[in-house]
């Protein structure tokens, strides 16, 4: 093959090419991030039912009795200081130490 028969890509094809590809990146960004909210949302989801399963399992070995109906030597959280637990987690939460994972940062 001699060398003037080799053809090389010019300056300006490079550009072209790498708008098209820049362009198509620039298509693909919000699709990504869709899927990135639809996950997130699962997740959430996810963790909400984990919760209530775990409420529901802790009645069925409690006599259909959910931890706030349940004396503390038995497990549960009833008395005076039923709330504290919850107070002490709003505490953190305000403050930011103990970030929500269902909320968009």
């Amino acid at each position: 093959m001699s060398r003037a028969n080799v053809t090389l890509f010019t300056l300006i094809e490079l550009l072209v090419v790498i708008a098209i590809i820049a362009v198509l990146a620039a298509l693909l960004l919000p699709a990504l991030s869709q899927a990135k909210e639809k996950a997130r949302r699962a997740k959430c989801l996810s963790n909400l039912k984990q919760v209530a399963l775990a409420f529901k399992t802790f009645a069925l070995d409690h006599d259909d009795f959910y931890p706030w109906h349940t004396e503390p030597i038995h497990g549960g959280t009833y008395g005076p200081a039923a709330g504290q637990g919850w107070k002490n987690y709003l505490a953190l939460r305000m403050t930011g130490v103990a970030p929500n994972p269902c909320m968009p940062q």
